[in-house]
């Protein structure tokens, strides 16, 4: 299940409401949209722990979507400032795994 574009790094922001979106997860054997996969995603610190407020975060599939998944960010999600983490998107679908390492890093909401 591998992706087609996988951006260079995600921002993510601090006391804000935000998704994490995968588009157009596809099966390279059979050209198919895939929309029945477990998803989630977790961000890692420099130290590769866990972070609070997203730990195994559920991407759901986006109904009528080609094969688009998205999960919730809640708004208390406040990490440190920083532009070492990485985050992780896991899928597993029929028996086919999916694990991305993007870097990340997390911002201040500008209000």
């Amino acid at each position: 299940m591998p992706p087609s574009a996988v951006p260079a790094r995600v921002v993510l922001y601090q006391d804000n409401t935000q998704q994490i979106r995968v588009f157009g997860l596809k099966d390279i054997t059979t050209d198919t949209y895939i929309t029945t996969a477990t998803m989630s995603a977790t961000l890692l610190d420099k130290d590769r722990n866990q972070v609070v407020g997203l730990i195994g975060i559920a991407l759901n599939f986006q109904a009528s979507s080609n094969g688009d998944y998205f999960g919730i960010v809640a708004s208390d999600f406040k990490p440190t400032v920083a532009t070492d983490y990485t985050l992780v998107l896991e899928g597993d679908n029929g028996g086919s795994h999916l694990h991305i390492e993007i870097p990340a890093e997390v911002r201040v909401r500008i209000k």
